[in-house]
């Protein structure tokens, strides 16, 4: 009797599990929408870039404008009127 009682339950259970492991299958509609996505964005930082280099060159192009051309002194002008 000694032994039943240290003996642990058998379980009779068992779980059934593939010998060939099974390959994932993709949604194709999300893999698809992902990439529509990634093509948005990669275009979307190839525009911001340009727009950011043609900024830059508007912003040279003005200072180097600003460089050559001499400030225009503004001329102060009194006129005089008859109350003077």
């Amino acid at each position: 009797m000694a032994d039943s009682e240290t003996q642990q339950p058998v379980d009779s259970t068992r779980q059934v599990t593939s010998k060939t492991p099974t390959t994932r299958q993709k949604n194709p509609n999300r893999v698809a929408a992902g990439r529509a996505i990634a093509e948005k964005t990669r275009q979307a930082r190839e525009a911001q870039k340009k727009a950011f280099a043609e900024a830059q060159i508007i912003i040279a192009n003005q200072n180097v404008q600003k460089k050559a051309d001499p400030p225009v002194p503004e001329t102060t002008r009194n006129d005089l009127t008859t109350t003077q």
